[in-house]
């Protein structure tokens, strides 16, 4: 992964849990945890979805 990729990613989880947080609604740190590796290329996009989905779905 780039630098710019990875500064790219880090901007869009910062925006989307500002986002979540002003529309008032829970981030669990595992949410937090599971964003925060997607941002640091530890993880694909897919297992980001797949990996909330299931969090999500049960």
């Amino acid at each position: 992964m780039t630098t710019e990729e990875q500064i790219r990613r880090q901007d869009s989880v910062r925006y989307a849990l500002a986002s979540t947080r002003i529309e008032g609604l829970p981030i669990t740190p595992d949410t937090e945890a599971l964003l925060d590796a997607w941002a640091r290329g530890e993880i694909s996009d897919d297992e980001l979805f797949g990996r909330a989905l299931s969090d999500v779905v049960g």
